[in-house]
């Protein structure tokens, strides 16, 4: 009997779920030697962090990845999506991380909430070195560190690596591996919610960077709250109030307090949304632009085309889409998306498509990698979730 051969359809799903598995791999281990107290030295604390953000999750993948897929540097940054953003799209980048710090809050309190129902004990944030080089050291730690790895792991590897087979898909999974991660029961319920809605402002926009700045604000903010509650240096008007406000018992205004912010966070967020989307494709534009300046230097057409002219530039842009678009449906590579139905799912999937082309049919070997490495993730959160319970 022949043995069958294990073929790989998708190599680049293979190889950034390959990475990312060595990355988890070499992530737990650390992780063993902590546990262990093999790591039992003056800022061992801080070596470690500096390992697993510097070391596993962006230089690792930066450097495996043109190893392992024959990429050059430019192509392995355009692959994980580090293009330019517009000053305002920083602007709003920064009010989209605000809006997501509060809705990931309540996402917290209902995931906490149910842990608790099975008997999960909550460790107390009191009593740590509440300091002001302590704080400083936290925003770079905890806000600006994570802020740029666990994003060039996640959004730039893997969302990088599997987009290509929908974009719904590899937003599942990339938020799916940004929870289990952590390795962290209680993290890992609102950092799920969180690897999603990253994933997809990097899809919409084209660029890793809006997920950084978010990710930067997320845990900056959340570092802010936690020193303005337990420490003495640091103001706590806000925080003081809103204690004593949550501590009234006044459930009536409690329930309209939180109503009015939730909706109005959720309001700002899909109103701020589709601006980010319009200056994503305004950097599109400008990149083709720049690029299209290149191309005409030197040659006869230099003097016919005004590039400062945006109006015939845009047309030559429209032009240029069209026929991409137009090569790509001869080639096959356009199946049957103007004859599928656009359903909500496949409008969804068009918009954040790099082509404008439907998801081809994954592979699941393709992906054995990843498999693993959810495997590897759910073990050790299942493990951390066992030993609270016991403990």
């Amino acid at each position: 009997m022949e043995k069958k051969k294990f073929i790989i359809h998708n190599k680049l799903a293979f190889y950034t779920g390959l990475i990312y598995f060595i990355v988890m791999a070499l992530f737990v281990g650390l992780k063993v030697c902590a546990y262990f107290k093999l790591l039992n030295f003056a800022g061992a604390d801080y070596f470690y962090k500096i390992v697993v953000q510097i070391g596993f999750m962006a230089l690792l993948p930066l450097v495996l990845f043109p190893l392992f897929t024959k990429n050059n540097f430019k192509q392995t940054c355009e692959r994980f999506s580090f293009r330019k953003i517009s000053g305002k799209a920083v602007l709003i980048s920064f009010a989209l991380g605000i809006c997501a710090f509060i809705i990931i809050g309540y996402i917290s309190s209902l995931w906490s909430g149910f842990l608790s129902l099975f008997g999960y004990k909550f460790s107390s944030s009191s009593g740590g070195d509440y300091s002001v080089l302590s704080f400083i050291l936290s925003i770079i730690f905890v806000g600006i560190l994570p802020g740029i790895c666990e994003e060039i792991a996640h959004r730039g590897l893997i969302l990088g690596g599997t987009k290509q087979n929908g974009a719904i898909r590899s937003i599942l999974l990339c938020g799916l591996l940004f929870g289990l991660m952590h390795f962290n029961p209680t993290q890992f319920g609102y950092a799920f919610v969180a690897g999603m809605l990253f994933s997809f402002v990097t899809l919409l926009t084209r660029s890793i960077f809006p997920a950084m700045i978010m990710h930067f604000t997320n845990n900056t903010l959340s570092t802010i709250t936690s020193y303005s509650q337990n420490s003495e240096w640091f103001p706590s008007t806000v925080t003081d109030w809103l204690n004593k406000f949550f501590a009234s018992g006044n459930t009536f205004l409690i329930i309209i307090f939180n109503f009015i912010l939730i909706t109005l966070t959720i309001t700002i967020f899909i109103y701020l949304v589709p601006k980010l989307f319009t200056e994503g494709k305004r950097a599109e534009f400008h990149r083709f632009r720049k690029n299209l300046k290149k191309q005409l230097a030197g040659t006869e057409l230099e003097t016919e085309i005004d590039i400062n002219n945006k109006q015939q530039i845009m047309e030559i842009y429209q032009q240029a889409n069209f026929l991409n678009f137009e090569q790509k449906l001869k080639e096959g590579k356009i199946k049957n998306e103007l004859n599928t139905k656009l359903t909500l799912k496949n409008t969804f999937e068009l918009i954040l498509s790099d082509d404008f082309t439907l998801p081809e049919k994954r592979k699941p070997s393709d992906y054995i990698f990843y498999y693993c490495a959810i495997f590897l993730g759910a073990a050790g959160t299942i493990l951390m979730f066992i030993l609270n319970l016991i403990s």
